[in-house]
């Protein structure tokens, strides 16, 4: 409609023809209201477009309006404009953003008109811009794509959109596409918990898991994006860093300050498959990281998303995006493409302040992408990645001298389950695999016995040989994801001609039925298309149906062992030469890697016997696993069916508690969740122990069955060579047998360490030994090593040993005995001390008549004359200095270590006080009065001299190390504080000053006077509990001593 004033007279494209939308508006008109169809899921930058003609609408406004279709929830007003009076066409934006559900939109016009105007809106080319992506044109999608329907239009959705946590289809298939198979933390929405993210607890401000708005008022998110814009959602949690969380801790808050930080650290994951970093594969660049981020503030600070990749030296930080702008009140969804990895590595977030305290930042719904974890990729382009089982295993070029000798692999003759192989099994696996010269030297044993499918080798020559034993991985969960690896044995054994090794290969326990939608074609499972009635369920699809199912017994079953024994020939007894031990089985539900289930170290703590179920069975609907079998049972062990048999029971794996295939006839055992032949236990509702020297235990309250144990004999083994690898090995078991030769330049026999035969070491016989300055060439051990008898030897050692700690204790008894008598002697002479009065020299009336003081009369002293040999003396080669303590009266004080005698093995903490070499006559005079002084006092609160060093310099006076500072600082950092009482109490006050008052009643007992008591002159034992104050610093007594006469004014008898 054109031409109605004053109504635009053409439309927004400048058409006098055109059509447009009109809407006149009276003094009495609320609102004029414009439906849209029903829309479903819109993409994060999706905003709605239109060209608006307007009159006297200047007080009114504009406004779009999203109502939730077929739910509860309350609709929401996204954005809204104020109007104008322009009278031309204006171009107009109202962002939606990301909307995850059935909706429609309401267009509202608001006028707010007097009682005499009149106005008008028109309305023309409105769009949804960046809303839906863009319609498929072809039947097919790329590689970096899969179809669905989006709004019932057939669409592309490209991979990096594939489990993020956010709906994209209509039926919600890109989150079904084996999301659940991520492993955990590489896909979390934080409903639940941390999904293994962390803060780093190192900085100053802390992530925390919120739900609701931002504690503060203009920065931070109002909610989650999970569940944004729900009506009754009671959840809704993200990762918030409060910049004002220490509000209410002014001590914290005032070492908060601009740019401080918080960290958020993921778990650690495996690198991701070499597809991601090959420029010709269709999935390079295929791993992504996508998250949601909330930065909204006047003050914004910064954050950013770094990968670390985790190196032997050194690890690698790859920032993958900063931002330090204010991004607005919504969420925003970022995606960044992960660098060529090829170690393990994890994520972090940083976030830092801005300014003032508005600068909060959110982060949600973090996922790593499926194809970062090899999921959603073909095996063709995997090249056998296992996420699980990273390590790669490429075959190292042997050594030159081992290129074309004879060894032998045994394998498990490509047999599943918990039975051992046949002898015409292992002829087609060994001829298959070109092993056929295997055939000449093993059989497997099929008559009946304990040892039956176990395979036997006759020992052709004696030597030396290395044997590479590996343990068997233990069987999937229904979840179909995950690892349990066996362990790996390696050791060097001297083996006699004609002796036969009996070897039992440890079979990979077996999987229960995985949940797929291909579970149908898999035996034994039951999952009959024709009798799922999906309208019997909520499942909206089959791979909803598929996420949701619960598979009963969806355990796996442990992995058996690998046993290497002989027969004793005498007793006709099973001696073990070694163990790997197998993986346990993987359970139900979420796989988080424990380690535990892994095939294990020896344990010097467990017996080689059968596991054990750990738990109250009777308690639970759960049914518990069979425990792995060890080298023997228990004797009051009985062998239940789904226990996996010990090597001496036969090494069959357990029953696992499927009981028959269903819609057959027949009563066989199903081979789901069956433990592998060497120990393996059945798997149930958890998975079953492995096989081992002490085989795997089991538990109710964990889903995985644990790893057996694993040996080596030390009594033929070389002990330098013994190695087991944990978890080392996937797959069935491997034993592989290599003699020594001669070569590799080596004097005597050459050894391999490894299967692939390219590590090597030299060896010498009995009686001879390597030269440590060459490796390869061999030394005769000296007469008295090859002759003397090793117990003979350590009982000398062990007498040696009493007699010097006999010796040590004697001297250090006696030297005590010798200080307490000098200690004595010191005492007595002090008490006998008195000074007499001197002969008046000129007469009785001299006004400047001086005499002694007797309160300082100490024999030696008073003229002067110190005998330095009188004191006691220090030994200068024991003392060692350490640290500096400070600078004192004549040089440096140093804190030390002192050794009564040159062999002590304890030194005694020590201060030593220093006279340096270019010291005057009277510096030196006085330092060695103040050493005279204090070698007259023995008392627990004054301190001890040890001794003096005088004999070059500098010279040491050497005093107890009282390592509690002074009195008089350690009263002053005791006062009470702004926000933290005193820690002292009267009791500790009292208790110093006694102290100083017993120091002095002692030197008063001595007629001794210190003149200059005072608090930093008094040292404390230490700063804590129980401390003994002493009393120091004889300067003063010192300068007393050097001037000891003293005037005596006498006046004559009247």
């Amino acid at each position: 409609m054109t031409g109605l004033y004053p109504g635009p007279i053409t439309d927004a494209t400048d058409d006098a023809n055109g059509h447009f939308l009109y809407a006149r508006l009276l003094p009495t008109t609320e609102q004029v209201n414009l439906t849209s169809p029903q829309f479903s899921t819109t993409m994060e930058k999706c905003f709605l477009e239109v060209y608006m003609h307007q009159s006297d609408m200047s007080h009114g406004l504009s406004r779009v309006v999203v109502e939730p279709l077929h739910s509860q929830e309350s609709s929401w007003v996204p954005a809204e404009i104020l109007g104008d009076n322009f009278r031309q066409w204006g171009l107009k934006f109202y962002r939606l953003g990301r909307i995850s559900r059935d909706f429609r939109i309401v267009f509202e016009i608001v006028p707010k008109l007097g009682k005499t105007q009149k106005a008008h809106v028109a309305i023309d080319n409105l769009r949804m811009v960046n809303c839906f992506p863009e319609g498929t044109k072809s039947e097919k999608c790329s590689t970096s794509q899969i179809k669905c329907m989006a709004n019932k239009v057939p669409v592309c959705i490209p991979l990096p959109r594939i489990c993020d946590i956010t709906k994209d289809c209509d039926d919600g298939e890109d989150e079904l596409l084996n999301c659940d198979k991520i492993p955990y933390g590489g896909r979390c929405d934080f409903e639940h918990d941390w999904c293994g993210w962390r803060d780093s607890g190192k900085t100053m401000l802390t992530w925390s898991r919120h739900t609701g708005a931002s504690p503060t008022h203009d920065t931070g998110p109002d909610g989650d994006h999970t569940q944004q814009h729900l009506l009754n959602a009671t959840g809704g949690y993200y990762m918030l860093v409060n910049m004002n969380q220490h509000m209410n801790n002014s001590e914290k808050a005032l070492q908060v300050g601009f740019a401080s930080n918080a960290f958020m650290i993921s778990k650690t994951f495996n690198p991701p498959p070499l597809v991601h970093g090959n420029p010709n594969s269709p999935y390079r660049n295929s791993c992504v990281v996508r998250f949601y981020i909330h930065q909204f503030g006047k003050n914004p600070g910064s954050i950013n998303l770094s990968v670390v990749e985790m190196k032997e030296k050194e690890n690698i930080t790859t920032t993958l995006w900063w931002s330090s702008k204010n991004q607005g009140s919504d969420w925003l969804r970022a995606e960044y493409i992960l660098p060529n990895i090829t170690s393990k590595y994890y994520l972090h977030f940083e976030a830092r302040k801005g300014m003032r305290i508005f600068s909060d930042v959110a982060v949600d719904d973090i996922s790593l992408s499926p194809e970062c974890f090899g999921i959603n990729i073909p095996k063709e382009y995997l090249n056998g990645y296992n996420y699980w089982d990273v390590r790669h295993n490429f075959r190292s070029p042997s050594h030159k001298d081992y290129e074309h000798k004879h060894y032998l692999e045994l394998t498990a003759c490509d047999t599943r389950g918990m039975i051992g192989p046949t002898q015409q099994q292992c002829e087609a696996s060994y001829k298959e695999s070109n092993r056929s010269h295997v055939l000449k030297e093993v059989h497997v044993i099929e008559e009946p016995s304990l040892f039956k499918g176990m395979q036997k080798w006759k020992v052709p020559h004696e030597g030396y040989y290395t044997i590479i034993a590996k343990g068997a991985s233990g069987g999937l969960g229904s979840g179909g994801i995950g690892s349990s690896r066996g362990a790996m044995a390696v050791a060097v054994l001297e083996l006699h001609k004609n002796e036969e090794l009996f070897i039992l290969v440890g079979q990979q326990g077996e999987s229960a039925c995985i949940k797929s939608l291909s579970t149908s074609s898999e035996e034994g499972c039951r999952a009959d298309e024709d009798d799922i009635d999906l309208s019997q369920y909520s499942f909206s699809s089959k791979q909803h149906m598929v996420k949701n199912i619960y598979i009963e017994y969806g355990a796996g079953g442990g992995g058996g062992a690998s046993y290497i024994f002989l027969l004793n020939s005498a007793k006709n007894e099973a001696v073990p030469l070694m163990v790997a031990g197998g993986g346990g089985g993987l359970g139900i539900g979420r796989y988080i890697d424990e380690e535990f289930q892994h095939g294990q170290k020896p344990n010097p703590t467990r017996l080689g016997v059968t596991g054990q179920i750990h738990g109250d069975s009777l308690n639970t609907h759960l049914k518990t696993a069979g425990p792995g079998g060890g080298w023997r049972a228990k004797d009051d062990q009985a062998l239940s069916p789904k226990y996996g048999a010990a090597l001496l029971q036969g090494g069959r794996g357990g029953h696992s508690c499927y009981t028959e295939a269903p819609g057959s006839n027949s009563s066989r055992v199903n081979r789901h969740g069956q433990g592998g032949f060497g120990g393996g236990g059945g798997g149930c509702n958890t998975g079953g122990g492995g096989g081992g020297y002490a085989g795997g235990d089991v538990y109710l309250n964990e889903s995985n069955g644990e790893g057996g144990t694993s040996f080596i004999s030390v009594s033929r083994s070389l002990k330098q060579f013994n190695t087991v690898y944990e978890g080392a090995t996937s797959g069935s078991g491997l034993v592989v047998i290599i003699p020594a030769i001669e070569g590799c330049g080596c004097d005597y026999r050459c050894i391999a360490l490894d299967e692939y035969r390219s590590m090597v070491r030299c060896i010498c016989p009995e009686g001879w030994r390597l030269k440590r300055d060459n490796q390869t060439a061999c030394e005769v051990l000296p007469n008295e090593t090859q002759t003397f008898p090793y117990l003979m030897a350590f009982f000398i050692a062990i007498a040696l040993m009493l007699a010097s700690a006999l010796t040590a204790l004697i001297i250090i008894l006696y030297n005590r005995y010798q200080r307490k008598k000098q200690a004595k002697l010191r005492h007595k002479m002090l008490l006998e001390q008195d000074l007499q009065l001197s002969r008046l020299r000129h007469n009785i009336d001299d006004p400047n008549l001086t005499n002694f003081n007797p309160n300082y009369g100490c024999d030696g002293m008073l003229n002067g004359k110190i005998d330095v040999k009188q004191l006691p003396q220090i030994i200068r080669e024991h003392l060692r200095l350490v640290s500096a303590l400070g600078q004192g009266a004549f040089g440096e004080v140093y804190q030390g270590f002192y050794r009564v005698h040159q062999n002590d093995t304890v030194e005694m903490p020590v201060a030593v006080k220093t006279l340096p070499e270019m010291s005057t006559h009277q510096a030196e005079e006085d330092f060695l009065m103040e050493a005279a002084i204090m070698s007259k006092f023995d008392h627990g609160n004054i301190v001890h001299l040890l001794g003096v060093c005088f004999d070059r310099h500098p010279r040491f006076i050497v005093l107890e190390l009282l390592s509690g500072g002074d009195l008089k600082n350690f009263l002053r950092e005791g006062r009470n504080k702004p926000g933290k009482a005193s820690e002292l109490t009267m009791g500790d006050l009292l208790r110093a000053a006694e102290d100083v008052a017993n120091g002095c009643k002692y030197m008063e007992s001595k007629r001794f006077i210190h003149r200059d008591i005072a608090a930093r002159n008094c040292l404390l034992s230490s700063s804590g509990p129980g401390r003994t104050v002493k009393i120091a610093d004889f300067g003063m007594a010192r300068d007393i001593y050097r001037t000891i006469i003293v005037k005596v004014v006498r006046h004559a008898a009247h």
